[in-house]
C-alpha cells in the first residue's frame, strides 16, 4: 500500500483489499513514508468481501432493483456527526517532537460501489497464504478491460 500510495504522489486511487474481513490489510508502514495528507487521501482499504458484496448491489442497482437492505446498511460508515469524513490521523513522538502522521481511510459504502463499478486499472496481488488461481477467480471480475495485474 505504502509504495503504490508514494508511487502515485496523491494522484489516482489506491485500495488495499483483504482476504479477510476480521483482519484488516496491513498499513503500518504507511506511517513511516511520513506522507503528507493528501497522498493518504488516495488510499482506502477494505476486505475483499466488501468489495465483491458492493459490485452485486451496483449490478442489481444498474438493472433497475434496488434492494432494501443494502440501502440502509452501513450509510453512516466513516462519517462524523457533522456528515464529514473523518480524517484517520495518528500522532507519533520522534525524538520528542510531535509529528502528524496521515493513514489511508476505511472505503465507504459508496466508495466501493464505485470502485467495484468502475473497474480497477491495475491490480498487484501479494498473498503468499492463497493459491493464486484461487485469489484471480474472484478478482478478474473487478478488473477493468485489459487491465495490468501481476501475482507475486
Amino acid at each position: 500500500l505504502a509504495s503504490a500510495l508514494e508511487r502515485l504522489g496523491g494522484y489516482g486511487q489506491v485500495c488495499a483489499l483483504s482476504m479477510d474481513a476480521k483482519r484488516p490489510a496491513p498499513k503500518d508502514i504507511v506511517r513511516f513514508f511520513n506522507f503528507e495528507e493528501h497522498v493518504t487521501a488516495a488510499g482506502r482499504h477494505t476486505s475483499l468481501e466488501e468489495l465483491l458484496k458492493a459490485k452485486e448491489v451496483k449490478t442489481i442497482e444498474d438493472c433497475g432493483e434496488v434492494p432494501e437492505e443494502s440501502k440502509q446498511e452501513g450509510d453512516d460508515e466513516g462519517k462524523s456527526s457533522e456528515g464529514n469524513p473523518r480524517k484517520k490521523m495518528k500522532v507519533s513522538r520522534n525524538h520528542g517532537a510531535l509529528k502528524r502522521v496521515f493513514m489511508p481511510k476505511r472505503a465507504e459504502t459508496s466508495e466501493l460501489e464505485e470502485l467495484a463499478s468502475a473497474g480497477f486499472d491495475s491490480l498487484i496481488v501479494v498473498a503468499p497464504r492463497y493459491s493464486p488461481e484461487s485469489v484471480m477467480d474472484k478478482l478478474a471480475s473487478l478488473l477493468a478491460p485489459s487491465a495490468a495485474f501481476a501475482v507475486f
